[in-house]
């Protein structure tokens, strides 16, 4: 191979592996930024929600029992809460990355203005914290599963007794 076939080669291979490397080099601040966007979606921007997520991103909630598979399902319930909680606002307290998982604790508050499954409009104020577990794949978040005190919630909308 001929010097100009050479570098033609190492160009081509070095352009590969730039346009490649934040799949591969995300850096944690990368992962917390990421996690912060997702949480403004949340906070009723669907368009950026869904931007944080793999196509086939797996978003688990086992206080309310639930596993959606892909962006589609997210949305639907996504849009359930935007509905229900017209000021919905999620933020970030505090987050952890561990390699390709990280972990945060959220705040999660708004007035429920409109039904949800089996909970109709109570016009009152929701203020929860939870946590949650994400894995990412290619800059994206792949997989994330809530963990948050449900029924304090529930209380909160006077869906559930107060506590005793």
């Amino acid at each position: 191979m001929t010097p100009a076939g050479l570098r033609a080669t190492a160009m081509g291979a070095l352009c590969c592996l730039i346009s490649f490397a934040p799949v591969w080099a995300q850096s944690d601040a990368d992962k917390i930024r990421l996690i912060e966007s997702e949480a403004v979606g949340w906070s009723r921007n669907m368009d950026q929600l869904l931007a944080s997520y793999t196509e086939d991103v797996s978003y688990e909630d086992p206080g309310l029992g639930l596993t959606l598979k892909g962006k589609e399902q997210v949305r639907g319930f996504a849009q359930s809460f935007f509905t229900a909680f017209p000021d919905l606002k999620a933020e970030i307290v505090t987050t952890v990355v561990a390699g390709e998982r990280a972990a945060s604790e959220w705040r999660f508050s708004g007035t429920q203005t409109g039904d949800l499954p089996g909970i109709p409009a109570a016009n009152k104020r929701m203020d929860v914290y939870g946590a949650s577990i994400y894995e990412f794949e290619g800059g994206k978040i792949k997989r994330k599963v809530d963990y948050w005190d449900v029924a304090t919630a529930l209380r909160q909308l006077g869906a559930m007794p107060a506590k005793q």
